[in-house]
């Protein structure tokens, strides 16, 4: 359950110290070493991990998990097989919590941090569209323009003052743009947008 509910690592949650919890802030502090990518991570914990956690130092106070990853693995092949699901790994737990924090909506770069990932291109691995996410997302959005029932919006028309005059134009919105490459808002145009 702490794995599933904190997207740990296996070999990473049974190398948690009492001395790493914070029970007051419900976080686990892990150092540099104990973390594959070399980085300390700080993991915040839900109910279900806080309540693992709280089970595992009442049974043993002195290390939360004092077993060895192949005691734990020889555990895990038997609740898999009693559970009718063979193919499923303990690493499974981490990808599992990863794509269901992406699926509820949190933030990409959120899911990095927790992850410990060092990159977003990892945390969009964990990334699984699916046909109601898309559904969703398009109906956050509606640009609309304001037209009359039955009637095509009219495009403006410009003059056409020969080339001379466009290419002057094309240049002085060159020249606007700073370079950084960012180019400047565009004036005069607007377009309303709700986001239910």
């Amino acid at each position: 359950m702490y794995v599933a509910n904190t997207g740990l690592r296996i070999g990473c949650a049974l190398a948690t110290e009492v001395a790493w919890i914070d029970w007051n802030k419900k976080q686990v502090r892990y150092p540099a070493s104990a973390m594959k990518s070399g980085y300390p991570l700080t993991v915040d914990l839900n109910e279900e991990a806080f309540r693992a956690l709280r089970i595992a130092t009442a049974i043993s106070p002195e290390r939360p998990f004092p077993f060895s990853y192949s005691h734990a693995r020889k555990y895990w092949l038997k609740a898999r097989k009693a559970a009718g699901q063979l193919s499923v790994r303990i690493h499974d737990l981490r990808h599992s919590y990863i794509s269901n924090q992406l699926t509820a909506g949190t933030p990409i770069h959120v899911v990095r941090d927790i992850a410990g990932h060092r990159s977003l291109t990892m945390t969009q691995r964990y990334s699984h569209t699916t046909d109601e996410a898309r559904k969703t997302a398009v109906g956050l959005v509606n640009i609309s323009v304001p037209m009359e029932e039955g009637k095509a919006p009219v495009p403006r028309r410009g003059t056409n003052r020969g080339t001379k005059t466009k290419t002057k134009t094309a240049n002085a919105s060159e020249s606007l743009v700073p370079r950084g490459g960012i180019e400047p808002p565009t004036r005069g145009f607007s377009v309303l947008c709700s986001t239910d």
